[in-house]
């Protein structure tokens, strides 16, 4: 159920001319029960329709686990809700991933799979490198949208070397033995932390993450600090106090918070940008002042509430689109007759995103935004 931009390169490449399945469907947290099963049907009756013009002897066993795939997609309803299911199948390959942000529902077969929509997705979730840690061991995670995944754990056990007991029977010789042990016993601890920091170095070099996340007991979480790289220390981003003998999913759940925190912050610090940029003209905000930035192909990133709806117009060939079609409601481009969508903010996301654009969510913090819904800001 997890996809990762190996996973996405993957996907890019797969070709198949007996067609190539992709299904986007979305639960909404508002949904009902019976409106999210009379979805599903309706776009797995669409997908059935549309199989049949690729109908071939490979695609009969795709066809026969359409049914089945069916039932999985309604009894999925009772789980968190406020995500994209993201379908993809082929004559020899399937894979069902979620991501919790919306994506519109369409269902499309080709030569290869669509993946506009999921690519706009990953790209606007930081990946995080998480360390748990204590005196001893220490556990290296990393974190990709809502998946925990452990790359490596360490248990040092280093051995003190011998230290003679003082000959001396006064209280002066007591301490310096004592003090001799402390010493060799912080000199073992620094070692064990220089090299979780070198692992860890190691992962962000190998680009496994973007952003570090420390966690340990309270009173140790700073003594990692001085032993991390300096990329390491610009891309330290937050941390949360745990005890690394703890079951996997209550770090899982810490981490999520700790995660979710930080995503809030993100989108507050995005939405204060964006306003603080129109009040100088360097950004715009509303359906009609963004489609104008469009036309101008100025748009440097989109910013959108991740429930926002617009109904509107577009060209069938993609040439255009507007909250409200001209008079004679043709395409100024192809001439042809504009058809009314029900998603003109899905039209706007993929033309600003093959425009180069960044398009970037808001999805914890969406009361802050609702009187805009949709901004972007501009590249000049």
């Amino acid at each position: 159920m997890f996809i990762d931009h190996i996973d996405l390169k993957n996907l890019e490449n797969k070709r198949d001319s007996a067609g190539s399945i992709t299904l986007y469907l979305y639960s909404s947290p508002q949904e009902t029960y019976q409106a999210y099963r009379m979805k599903v049907h309706s776009l797995f009756d669409e997908l059935k329709k549309k199989l049949k013009k690729f109908e071939n002897k490979k695609n009969k066993t795709i066809t026969e686990d359409i049914a089945a795939l069916e039932e999985k997609t309604i009894d999925s309803f009772a789980e968190k809700k406020g995500e994209t299911f993201c379908i993809f199948i082929a004559s020899d390959f399937k894979k069902i991933v979620k991501v919790p942000i919306k994506l519109k529902d369409q269902v499309l077969i080709n030569d290869s799979f669509y993946l506009l929509p999921l690519t706009k997705a990953i790209n606007q979730f930081n990946r995080y490198g998480i360390l748990v840690f204590n005196r001893q061991k220490a556990c290296f995670f990393t974190y990709f949208i809502d998946k925990l995944k452990e790359e490596k754990s360490v248990f040092h056990d280093y051995v003190l070397p011998n230290i003679k007991e003082s000959s001396a029977t006064d209280s002066q010789g007591s301490q310096w033995g004592s003090k001799n042990i402390a010493n060799k016993e912080e000199e073992t601890y620094n070692r064990h932390l220089k090299e979780i920091a070198n692992i860890v170095f190691k992962n962000f070099k190998a680009k496994k993450f973007d952003k570090l996340i420390l966690s340990s007991h309270e009173d140790k979480i700073n003594s990692i600090k001085p032993y991390l790289h300096s990329y390491l220390s610009s891309n330290l981003v937050g941390e949360f106090t745990a005890d690394i003998e703890m079951p996997e999913n209550k770090i899982r759940k810490l981490a999520e918070q700790t995660v979710n925190s930080i995503r809030k912050k993100n989108e507050l610090d995005k939405i204060e940008e964006l306003l603080a940029a129109h009040a100088h003209n360097k950004a715009v905000l509303g359906v009609n002042s963004v489609l104008d930035a469009i036309r101008g192909k100025n748009i440097k990133e989109l910013v959108i509430n991740d429930d926002f709806t617009q109904a509107g117009f577009a060209c069938a060939k993609n040439h255009f689109i507007a909250f409200s079609g001209p008079e004679d409601n043709l395409c100024p481009i192809c001439s042809q007759e504009l058809k009314k969508v029900e998603h003109l903010e899905s039209q706007i996301a993929d033309k600003s995103f093959k425009q180069g654009a960044n398009v970037y969510s808001i999805i914890t913090d969406k009361d802050r935004f609702n009187k805009y819904n949709i901004g972007a800001l501009l590249r000049f």
